[in-house]
C-alpha cells in the first residue's frame, strides 16, 4: 500500500475518533439535565454534525488507500465493513436527530445508536491495526 495515503487514512480515522468522542461527550450531558443542557444539546448538535463529516472523509480515504496501493478488494475486509456500518449507524442517527422534538421513540433510540456506531468505531482501530500488519 502507499504509505502516504494508509497512515493519511490512519491519521483522518485517529481525528473522527476524536470527534465522535467530543459529541458522545456532549450528549452525556444533555442526558444529565439542568441548565446547561441547552448549551450541551447545541455542542452536540454541532460535534456530531462534525464526526459525521469526519467519519465520510475517513471512509473515503480508506477506499482510496485501498485503490492506490492495488491492494484487494476494500468490501472483503471486516475493516470496510464495519466502517460502513458506522458510517450508515452515524447517518441514520442524524435523521432520527432532526426527529427528536416530536417524537419521542426518536428519542429513545437516538442515544443506543449513537452509542452502537461509537463502539464500532472503537472496534475499527483494531480491525485496521490488523490490515497495518500486512
Amino acid at each position: 500500500m502507499n504509505g502516504l495515503s494508509v497512515w493519511g487514512h490512519v491519521l483522518l480515522a485517529a481525528l473522527a475518533l476524536g470527534v465522535l468522542g467530543r459529541a458522545a461527550a456532549h450528549a452525556a450531558r444533555v442526558r444529565r439535565r439542568g441548565p446547561a443542557e441547552g448549551v450541551a444539546r447545541a455542542r452536540h448538535r454541532a460535534w456530531a454534525r462534525a464526526a459525521l463529516a469526519a467519519v465520510v472523509l475517513t471512509w473515503g480515504s480508506g477506499l482510496v488507500s485501498v485503490w492506490v496501493g492495488g491492494q484487494q478488494p476494500a468490501m472483503r475486509t471486516a475493516h470496510f465493513r464495519v466502517g460502513t456500518a458506522v458510517l450508515l449507524l452515524l447517518a441514520g442517527n442524524a435523521w432520527l436527530g432532526r426527529r427528536l422534538p416530536d417524537d419521542h421513540r426518536a428519542r429513545t433510540v437516538h442515544p443506543w445508536v449513537g452509542a452502537a456506531a461509537l463502539l464500532a468505531a472503537g472496534l475499527q482501530v483494531f480491525l485496521g491495526l490488523e490490515l497495518l500488519r500486512r
